[in-house]
């Protein structure tokens, strides 16, 4: 792919990308297995048009996550990963990219029509709400209250999911990539349960979502294998037992 079509540029966030209804399945044939939107450029057609609508959807949901701490045997440090926006204004990431830092912010992306992912010049600060360290998720919110969120991904659980369905993974370095289900309930590195999919993960998109083809989040990146590059997925299931109850 050019590469200036995958250099991430920094810009200030125009927010207002409104959720989408359209839904996208990844191309079948080897030509095509290209990240989403690169054999769309410059094209106008309904195909291209539907990609646009759904990668815009999607990454204008997500964040990206610098973590920063400071201790007197390493001295200062910082962390990059991803994240998404997820009901009730709610920042779903994996824990090792927060990891009780004290300093967290976030910035908001989006897709410009030209291909390119755009990120906030500015960072919001966070705080962590809850977070299951043995899961590797962490659930984050904006420390200023007036600041207007993206539209949040809707959640689909592990029930239903199948071997063999395509999915996207959305992060910070990949931006997005397409593979599909490989195996449910998978231990991998001490963690149980994941999504094993073979979306190949790259370091940053740690956190980020991976969505199935009407765009909705089914589990939160937090593993790469290595050798395959394919990545582990926690299940939305457990994301969803972090949310603070109701009062």
């Amino acid at each position: 792919m050019n590469q200036s079509f995958r250099h991430l540029m920094h810009c200030t966030l125009v927010l207002g990308l409104g959720a989408c209804s359209s839904s996208f399945v990844p191309p079948s044939s080897a030509q095509e297995k290209t990240p989403l939107l690169d054999i769309c450029v410059g094209r106008n057609d309904d195909a291209c048009q539907q990609r646009l609508a759904f990668a815009e959807r999607v990454i204008g949901s997500t964040v990206s996550i610098t973590s920063s701490s400071y201790n007197q045997s390493e001295g200062a440090g910082t962390f990059g990963g991803t994240g998404f926006v997820i009901e009730g204004g709610y920042i779903a990431t994996a824990y090792h990219v927060v990891d009780d830092a004290p300093f967290i912010y976030v910035k908001f992306r989006r897709l410009s029509r030209s291909g390119y992912v755009m990120t906030s010049a500015r960072g919001y600060p966070v705080f962590i709400v809850n977070y299951d360290k043995s899961r590797d998720i962490a659930l984050l919110k904006p420390i200023e209250k007036s600041i207007p969120l993206p539209p949040p991904l809707r959640v689909r659980t592990e029930q239903g999911l199948t071997v063999g369905e395509p999915v996207w993974q959305f992060g910070k370095r990949s931006m997005w990539t397409w593979g599909e289900i490989v195996g449910l309930n998978v231990p991998f590195a001490g963690k149980t349960g994941n999504i094993h999919a073979s979306t190949a993960v790259q370091h940053g998109d740690s956190g980020g979502p991976i969505v199935d083809t009407s765009g909705r989040v089914i589990g939160v990146t937090i593993l790469m294998n290595a050798k395959t590059k394919y990545g582990y997925f926690m299940p939305m299931d457990h994301v969803l037992k972090l949310v603070p109850p109701t009062p």
